[in-house]
């Protein structure tokens, strides 16, 4: 992932993705009831970090954020 964005010169920030382990943490925290969520652990999990990620854009006050998962590959005109 960092040899992608480096190529096209695209800056990035890590963020470490909510594990399955963490969901009934963070759904709580978010205020979320998962209690009959027809999802996966896996996809709470996912929705749960991108909430996350959503949040983090608001406090800093970005405009816009891009997600992307680490097996991304940019074509060359990306």
């Amino acid at each position: 992932m960092m040899s992608e964005f480096a190529k096209q010169h695209i800056p990035f920030v890590f963020f470490d993705a909510i594990t399955p382990d963490l969901i009934e943490r963070k759904a709580k925290e978010f205020g979320i009831d998962i209690t009959t969520s027809p999802l996966t652990k896996g996809e709470i999990a996912c929705a749960l970090s991108h909430i996350a990620l959503w949040r983090l854009a608001q406090e800093q006050g970005l405009d816009y954020i891009a997600i992307f998962e680490g097996d991304i590959y940019l074509g060359e005109n990306a």
